[in-house]
């Protein structure tokens, strides 16, 4: 989420788990700007990653996610990311305004080139092919952003749109995430006591 706290310091404490991809079916979203002071109270006193407040109101479908329906798009276009309606619109805008947004871009974010803009394209084409090719790599180090809401709800955060994505679209069975956010009206009412770590306590719990 845009204004977010980093978890850069904090990421030894987020747990890793692997899930099936396909049970992370929200996104969250930005709050509206009288909300943008939430983020620094939400973790205020907590440890790291249990996260109190409204964050996990902030959501919308991952399937309407604007990143979703571009991975979609390329593979009903065999990969041919020149076939795509985002990519022809990426192009009029750099001729008629000398720089180009995607619609998963936040709004300080603009290509100012083509080569920009194809390169964008081929990275999501590579991702793409490696996972049809190899399998999902499980990597630890850059697990996809999860938060578990105050109702059990899953919910991609920060990282790894692109890659949440392809292992869906593509039946991936596996996925390691890295838990960011936990509200604590679902970890009190459904975790176990804390006789295990955190990360295998939540893994056992949602896999429930």
């Amino acid at each position: 989420m845009a204004r977010d706290i980093s978890i850069a310091g904090n990421q030894d404490r987020c747990p890793v788990i692997e899930l099936d991809p396909k049970r992370v079916g929200l996104i969250g979203r930005r709050p509206p700007d009288f909300l943008k002071w939430m983020p620094r109270y939400e973790h205020y006193g907590l440890p790291w990653p249990i996260r109190r407040g409204f964050w996990d109101r902030f959501v919308l479908p991952f399937a309407d996610h604007p990143t979703f329906r571009e991975v979609e798009t390329l593979l009903a276009a065999d990969l041919d990311y020149e076939r795509l309606p985002s990519f022809r619109a990426a192009l009029t805008q750099l001729r008629e305004k000398g720089h180009a947004q995607l619609p998963q871009m936040r709004r300080n974010r603009a290509f100012s080139s083509e080569p920009a803009v194809r390169r964008h394209y081929e990275d999501v084409v590579s991702l793409i092919t490696s996972i049809q090719q190899h399998g999902y790599l499980m990597d630890e180090e850059n697990g996809i952003g999860l938060g578990v809401g105050h109702d059990g709800r899953l919910i991609k955060l920060k990282h790894g749109h692109h890659r949440l994505a392809v292992a869906q679209l593509l039946g991936v069975e596996r996925v390691r995430f890295r838990v960011i956010a936990v509200h604590p009206a679902w970890m009190l009412r459904s975790m176990p006591a804390h006789t295990v770590a955190l990360g295998d306590a939540l893994e056992q719990s949602l896999s429930a």
